[in-house]
């Protein structure tokens, strides 16, 4: 008997298989077909513009301080210009200190 248990197990297998076949029945589970639509890619350019209203702020401040007090009498830099160390920002007028040079002399 134990011998004919594989048979019989093979043949359940191959006739359960035999009910999900496309040649008869409904077949796919019964679930009709589901339509489909095919669509050709084209490249095209999209250009969005937008329009934004923000602020900025730098990471860092430096102060600048001079070894001098006086009236600034040009500004050689703006606001966000970048300088070096050494560079020239602005000339004073020196006539405080021609005063002052000339008192002590």
């Amino acid at each position: 008997m134990a011998r004919y248990i594989p048979a019989l197990l093979a043949l359940f297998l191959l006739s359960g298989c035999s009910l999900f076949s496309k040649s008869g029945g409904k077949g796919g589970y019964g679930l009709p077909p589901v339509p489909i639509s095919l669509l050709t890619l084209e490249d095209t350019s999209l250009a969005e513009e937008i329009s934004l209203l923000g602020e900025g702020r730098s990471r860092s401040d430096s102060s600048l301080n001079s070894l001098t007090t006086g009236v600034v009498s040009q500004l050689l830099v703006d606001v966000g210009d970048e300088v070096t160390a050494g560079q020239a920002v602005a000339y004073l007028d020196g006539t405080d200190q021609r005063i002052a040079l000339a008192e002590a002399e």
